[in-house]
């Protein structure tokens, strides 16, 4: 009877604490399914925001492409003017004042990329899509400041042509008055002033070009960082 009863009391011991793993195993399940779920409605958050901030990026590499273009152009059209006969040192620098001289300074706005990286929560970002999030914003952080040091370097070569008559209308003004315009062409070297104006400009060209193959390719990277977060999306 002894027996009996101790072996009863042990299946009964047993299936208690059978039962309470059981619980804490279910507990765990549970707790961990609600962790997924809150980490999952961040990352849904992050994904609309980082959506957004593409979206915006997109619309201001469309703007700086059209830019980059009549950039280009206007310095073509003054390259052009080599493949006529017989045009004096002032025809050309009368072409070099029509290059287009506005210069574009780039910046990228992305507050959820630094959020995520700030909070070191990019960490949640699948593996591959965290991987092109971050190849694209190190390649925008690189051409800003390629591009935006080369404008500085740019505009500092530009003025030594402004000084020299470049894009002023100073001899115009001086018409009326001979001592200053006897002076003037005696100081202010043509050639030197063609010289300092198209180093400047070629440098603004090479510039343009490069960014401008850059900014096509980063509007498809753009889309396809785009397409994988949608994918993530519509995981839900």
């Amino acid at each position: 009877m002894e027996k009996n009863k101790t072996g009863k009391y042990l299946k009964y011991v047993i299936g208690e604490i059978v039962l309470v793993v059981i619980g804490i195993l279910i507990a765990l399940q549970i707790n961990n399914w609600n962790e997924g779920r809150k980490q999952q409605l961040v990352l849904d958050q992050y994904y609309e925001l980082l959506l957004g901030d593409y979206e915006e990026n997109k619309k201001y590499i469309n703007t700086l492409i059209i830019s980059l273009k009549e950039g280009i152009t206007s310095f073509e059209n003054y390259y052009q003017e080599f493949g006529k006969k017989n045009l004096e040192t002032n025809d050309f620098i009368s072409e070099l004042d029509k290059i287009d001289n506005v210069t574009a300074y780039l910046k990228f706005e992305n507050p959820t990329i630094q959020t995520v990286q700030h909070t070191g929560e990019i960490k949640l970002l699948p593996a591959t899509l965290r991987e092109k999030i971050l190849i694209l914003n190190g390649n925008q952080e690189r051409w800003t400041i390629v591009n935006n040091s080369n404008n500085e370097i740019f505009l500092s070569q530009q003025m030594k042509a402004i000084a020299l008559g470049l894009k002023t209308n100073i001899k115009i003004r001086a018409n009326n008055h001979p001592q200053l315009n006897k002076d003037l062409q005696k100081e202010v070297s043509p050639i030197k002033l063609l010289l300092e104006a198209e180093a400047a400009f070629a440098l603004k060209y090479f510039t343009e070009k490069n960014l401008l193959v850059e900014m096509q390719k980063m509007i498809d990277d753009i889309t396809e960082v785009e397409s994988l977060i949608k994918k993530e999306l519509n995981k839900k």
